[in-house]
């Protein structure tokens, strides 16, 4: 998967939120389908994607 795959599902799940509320874990899990973990707050982001096979890591 290459990055922009990774930026239009994100742009995907953006567009389709009808409110900041609809915005959960369980919704950017479901759209984004890559392997999410929990980041530490101290470096930023809630969650953090590594794309697989790539130096690219993205921050949710």
């Amino acid at each position: 998967m290459s990055p922009e795959d990774v930026g239009r599902r994100f742009l995907r799940m953006v567009d389709s939120l009808t409110s900041f509320d609809a915005l959960s874990e369980s919704r950017i899990l479901e759209n984004m389908r890559l392997p999410i973990t929990h980041s530490d707050p101290k470096i930023g982001g809630y969650m953090s994607a590594q794309i697989p096979d790539s130096s690219w890591r993205y921050s949710f």
